[in-house]
């Protein structure tokens, strides 16, 4: 074993008795838990988890979601994936934040610059400013997406049908089945 080998070395600790305790290993934090807890510099908080993972993440997303062929699906698939795909993308958006955002708090006592610490907090402040809005716009849609995804449609059931003349157009028709009400009006 090495001496540097931190994340495999064991601890040998004694209590009082001449007996070692082994204790269990020391371990290094995962890339995911060191950006979330602000461990990685700034600039690789910053550029690398992000603004590339948060702008191939959400390319991806989008090319696999058209490459599994989703109109063979019914729309209640199509849009309980859509969603499910929405809330991952915020998650992963808001620990970017966060993990930004904490990096830059601890990289002046890392011998960084406030400025560029202060430029990644102005940077993250103007995202939350433009997701915020984009989020506010596009409210009406998610509402709808999610009752589509619990499997309540909000549009009547309609029936086309073409009928052909005899000189060989087609004649359109099309026609809602309408809800009975009760005699209450209800």
């Amino acid at each position: 074993m090495m001496p540097d080998d931190t994340s495999s070395a064991m601890i040998a600790t004694t209590s009082g008795n001449s007996i070692p305790e082994v204790a269990s290993p020391v371990s290094k934090p995962n890339w995911f838990l060191k950006h979330w807890r602000g461990e990685e510099t700034l600039g690789f908080a910053y550029w690398r988890n992000s603004v590339v993972f948060a702008n191939i993440l959400p390319a991806l997303a989008g090319a696999t979601y058209f490459a599994v062929d989703p109109f063979k699906y019914s729309l209640q698939t199509n849009t309980s994936v859509a969603l499910a795909v929405r809330i991952t993308l915020i998650a992963i958006w808001i620990w970017g934040i966060v993990g930004v955002i904490r990096s830059a708090n601890r990289h002046t006592s890392r011998g960084g610059s406030l400025g560029w610490a202060n430029v990644a907090r102005v940077m993250i402040f103007i995202s939350v400013i433009g997701v915020s809005i984009r989020f506010y716009h596009n409210m009406p849609g998610l509402w709808l997406e999610a009752r589509l995804a619990a499997g309540r449609d909000p549009m009547p059931k309609v029936w086309i049908n073409m009928t052909l003349t005899k000189d060989g157009e087609g004649i359109w028709s099309a026609r809602r089945r309408l809800r009975q009400r009760s005699a209450k009006g209800s």
